[in-house]
């Protein structure tokens, strides 16, 4: 009960920002020898916490793993193992003083928190506004496994990649409008 109140007053207090899911998806790519794999997620939420302008805000964006679809279940069940989803059930992409305006590939500072496990990364950043209350934000780039201690899954004995391309794409609407 406490979950949902808290969930119903971030919207309330923190909803200067949020994700459309229809428009918004996170992918991944990996590699094994024998073949390449995909997944993707459009449960995505946010929390945002902003100055009173909406133009500097606290960013939290949340994916639950469980979300996470391959398109193969037996993968997909693994993948709950390999990355502790029932102790740790989301991944979470956390932005500190993030200033709203138009970025252009610019990096922005970042904590990626998986599996329990948080590191400081830098993504390239861009983020046009689409209107006069909606904006596009997309990044791509690549983690390893081994930096948020998930154990490497291998197929017919052998490993698969450690290292994960995520394509961000989420279309983001403040009920602000901003300038």
């Amino acid at each position: 009960m406490r979950i949902i109140f808290y969930i119903i007053c971030s919207g309330l207090i923190f909803g200067n920002y949020s994700v459309i899911q229809s428009g918004s998806k996170v992918e991944y790519f990996g590699s094994h020898p024998t073949h390449g794999f995909s997944g993707y997620s459009s449960s995505i939420t946010l929390i945002a916490d902003c100055n009173e302008g909406a133009s500097v805000c606290d960013l939290q964006f949340s994916i639950p793993i469980i979300s996470l679809n391959s398109g193969n279940d037996n993968r997909d069940s693994n993948m709950l193992n390999y990355l502790k989803a029932f102790s740790y059930p989301e991944i979470k992409l956390n932005v500190s003083d993030f200033l709203i305006k138009d970025y252009d590939g610019d990096f922005i500072s970042c904590e990626l928190n998986i599996s329990g496990i948080t590191q400081q990364i830098e993504i390239p950043l861009t983020l046009l506004k689409k209107n006069k209350n909606q904006h596009r934000a997309q990044s791509s780039f690549a983690i390893s496994l081994e930096q948020f201690g998930i154990d490497i899954p291998k197929l017919l004995f052998i490993p698969i990649d450690s290292n994960i391309k995520i394509l961000i794409d989420f279309l983001i609407e403040s009920e602000l409008v901003t300038k």
